[in-house]
């Protein structure tokens, strides 16, 4: 993990537009060889969106779509698919992640549309059954998660997911909780700058706290169990915090765990420090919740 957050903290130093470009250069559109032959990964177009399956034929058993981080600019990247990979391997269900369409060229609500049309593809076409699919996310990709959730309640809660799984979940764009000056110092992923400038990108003018684009500010009365997980090392922490008390007002079951020392993201990779005790909770977590 020290040499995790030394790239990050490089990599995070650059100008936005610089540390966008080195994001595009690291960016997976699919998994490593090695996923790509155990996991059989295969490129799928569902509702207009590019997918990417793994392990499709175990979708009778259950199906894990996931939505990638990255700030609404960049991913999917390698973690995503090494935890995606892990995951669903040991539940042994299927995996979808979504490669929904990027900020600089499609801004919201590309990226909403894409989740929504591979989800309402996969439910025309019987392989989403009802209480046999999760949907999960992580930072940007866990706020978008949340929106797809609350528009899938408002047309039919029958076809929400049984169970809602987040890292980190990026939920309120404004990027003004008062702890993140202080916690931005031992954060070595986020930093303020990048971060606010992807809002903008990602927002193409719309207000940052319409409920649409930053989930804070919906009521997510109705959601299906959420678990939640960050850690204190990470500027989305007070955020995080506050979408879990309004989860627990809204009267939406919620698990979450706060790591301490954790950076952005810990449970993506796989072999650090905090992951194995964040995986295994998200296992049980997931077990308990497809039917």
């Amino acid at each position: 993990m020290k040499l995790y957050r030394l790239m990050f903290w490089a990599s995070r130093q650059l100008p936005p537009d610089a540390h966008r470009y080195v994001q595009s250069l690291v960016r997976a559109p699919m998994p490593a060889k090695s996923i790509r032959k155990s996991r059989n990964a295969v490129e799928e177009t569902l509702g207009g969106a590019r997918c990417v399956w793994l392990d499709k034929e175990n979708a009778a058993t259950g199906v894990m779509i996931y939505l990638h981080g990255g700030a609404y600019i960049a991913g999917p990247f390698w973690m995503h698919w090494q935890w995606l990979s892990l995951v669903t391997r040991r539940l042994g269900i299927a995996g979808v992640m979504v490669d929904y369409r990027l900020a600089d060229k499609a801004p919201y609500p590309a990226a909403v549309d894409d989740a929504l049309g591979a989800i309402g593809a996969l439910r025309e076409a019987g392989v989403l059954k009802e209480g046999r699919w999760i949907l999960g996310g992580d930072s940007a990709g866990g706020g978008l998660a949340a929106v797809v959730c609350k528009r899938l309640h408002d047309a039919d809660p029958s076809t929400m997911p049984a169970a809602l799984m987040l890292t980190a979940p990026w939920v309120d764009l404004t990027v003004s909780q008062p702890g993140i000056p202080e916690t931005a110092k031992r954060d070595p992923m986020l930093s303020v700058r990048n971060v606010t400038q992807a809002a903008g990108m990602y927002a193409a003018g719309r207000p940052l706290t319409e409920p649409d684009i930053s989930p804070l500010y919906a009521d997510p009365t109705g959601f299906p169990p959420t678990h939640l997980n960050v850690g204190t090392d990470d500027i989305l922490v007070h955020e995080v915090r506050l979408y879990r008390d309004l989860l627990a007002k809204s009267g939406v079951p919620c698990e979450f765990m706060e790591i301490p020392g954790a950076i952005h993201d810990a449970p993506l990779f796989v072999n650090s420090e905090h992951a194995a005790a964040i995986i295994a909770a998200q296992l049980d977590f997931a077990r308990r919740h497809l039917a």
